[in-house]
């Protein structure tokens, strides 16, 4: 039995190696002989390292431990974070609500002069995480202007380094300026240190800009619950409305002293006024004003006059924009939305595994990033012919002159071509191609990365191909199946050329299809 299933296995060797038979195969160097010839020299090698000297050993396993460690330090350093992992909206999350409490802390301590030690110890320790958050920043994916996802670490750490909310506004926003005066906090009194670590630690208050610019972006997000993000939206900008604005109210106190609004009062302790700022606010901007506190001077009148209208101007801009979430949403990200609905409710109605879900989910976010949701074919259809030439002629004309075989083409040939290529998207890790599957034609690299594979399950990298190159052209002139795995390395871009509609496009100019098949015996061999 074992030698009819060894034989088999020969045979069906000797029909991937052309005139090798199974009597070749097994005797020469490219079958069982070399498996053979390279354990034994394995085993070999084994054996005389026995024999070193103790301290050569010693030397060779570090060195060897050594070499490994790199290794997996430089994979480490090269991994990128995906936006949209579950590990990155929670830190993104938790960065946020950190960034208002830290902005809070630097903002009241000076405000009602007391340098409480458990709030400034946390402040420090804010400091502290933000800046490990500065070295994650140069291993999170990101989406160009253009909709690209952008996923290998040089772009990815290359453009967080030269964009202006980048590297450099992160290290002047985040910096732990207090580590640097922090021996002085037993030297002077807390009179003298308050206004120092005030003055030092302000550029600490620009990294708001950063909350309300993530929360921006979340919302044109097609996977984001919109309502929910609108609504965390509206109590951060509350939160900072109503601190600022009690802060001010505080100010007029010091100032003023009895002769402003605190004397409708009984508190006299700073912590306690900064309360009822806070409660005077509330009351003024959910426009509930009870009476109890109210202005004395002129200056304070004008301030709460100031304050009343800018409340309702942002209230009601709020409500309004929540209350019309659902209602005055654009048409298309509606019709996207049901789209993925129904895609989600089918998928869990046939118990789709979980895992495959998210690959589809993420797949309509990156179209809906890339293309909102649209068909290249279906966006340009209702356009006179000779502008859809126009248009995807910029696209891919000048890509197919890279290649070989369309190089020396006329230009009316490759416009009229570049008119039947369909653009697809491939989400990381996705199938373009499987070996052994019927080839359908050719694909372009617009945007991306991909993986050639010898094997179908994608093992075994034979080359990485990039923007501009082809894959499959020897599949628009002959039927045949797929000899290599074609996998998406990154979120890719492709455009697709099916061998009839190049046909068909060849059909309109034979001198230049005749011209194309001359040269084809000459460039096919290398693909």
């Amino acid at each position: 039995m074992k030698r009819k299933q060894l034989l088999q296995r020969t045979m069906d060797m000797s029909k991937v190696q052309k005139n090798v038979s199974a009597t070749d195969l097994l005797m020469n160097d490219t079958g069982y002989i070399k498996l053979y010839k390279h354990c034994m020299a394995e085993e070999e090698k084994k054996a005389k390292f026995k024999d070193f000297p103790f301290h050569v050993r010693i030397k060779t396993s570090f060195t060897q431990f050594l070499i490994r460690f790199l290794l997996n330090v430089i994979r480490i350093h090269n991994t990128t974070i995906n936006p949209e992992s579950t590990v990155r909206v929670v830190y993104q999350y938790t960065s946020c609500l950190l960034i208002i409490i830290l902005f809070w802390a630097i903002t009241y301590m000076p405000s009602v002069f007391d340098l409480d030690r458990g709030i400034f110890l946390f402040t420090m320790i804010i400091e502290y995480i933000q800046m490990i958050e500065i070295i994650l920043k140069f291993h999170i994916c990101f989406y160009d202007e253009g909709g690209s996802y952008i996923s290998d670490y040089k772009s990815v750490s290359l453009s967080y380094m030269t964009r202006k909310v980048g590297y450099i506004y992160d290290v002047i926003c985040s910096f732990p300026y207090a580590f640097t005066i922090l021996h002085l906090m037993n030297q002077v009194s807390p009179i003298a240190f308050l206004p120092i670590i005030v003055y030092v630690r302000s550029f600490h208050l620009l990294r708001i800009l950063t909350v309300l610019v993530f929360m921006h972006k979340e919302e044109q997000s097609i996977i984001t619950n919109l309502l929910a993000i609108r609504i965390i939206k509206y109590l951060v900008h509350a939160v900072l409305f109503v601190h600022c604005t009690a802060v001010l109210f505080l100010l007029f106190v010091i100032h003023g002293g009895f002769n402003s609004w605190v004397v409708n009062t009984d508190v006299f302790y700073l912590p306690d006024i900064y309360h009822y700022s806070v409660y005077w606010t509330l009351a003024t901007y959910t426009t509930t004003g009870y009476g109890d506190i109210r202005a004395v001077t002129y200056e304070e009148m004008l301030f709460s006059i100031l304050i009343m209208i800018l409340s309702k101007m942002q209230v009601s801009y709020n409500m309004g924009l929540l209350s019309s979430t659902q209602t005055n949403k654009q048409s298309l990200q509606v019709a996207y939305e049901e789209k993925l609905q129904a895609v989600q409710n089918y998928m869990m109605d046939e118990n789709i595994p979980s895992a495959l879900q998210n690959r589809v989910i993420r797949f309509y976010n990156y179209r809906w990033t890339r293309t909102k949701g649209i068909d290249s074919e279906e966006l340009f259809k209702d356009t006179p012919h000779c502008m859809k030439v126009e248009i995807f002629s910029r696209i891919s004309v000048n890509l197919l002159k890279k290649n070989q075989l369309f190089t020396h083409l006329s230009e009316t040939f490759l416009r009229h071509l570049a008119t039947k290529m369909l653009l697809k998207s491939y989400t990381s890790g996705e199938y373009i191609n499987r070996r052994g599957d019927s080839g359908r034609g050719m694909l372009l690299i617009l945007i991306g990365k991909v993986k050639l594979c010898s094997w179908r399950t994608g093992k075994e990298v034979i080359e990485y191909l990039t923007t501009g190159a082809a894959l499959g052209v020897d599949l628009l002139l002959k039927s045949k199946l797929c000899t290599y795995t074609a996998i998406a390395d990154n979120y890719v871009d492709i455009f697709f050329l099916s061998k009839e509609h190049f046909e068909e496009v060849g059909s309109y100019y034979p001198d230049v299809m005749n011209k194309l098949l001359k040269r084809a015996s000459n460039v096919i061999s290398m693909y």
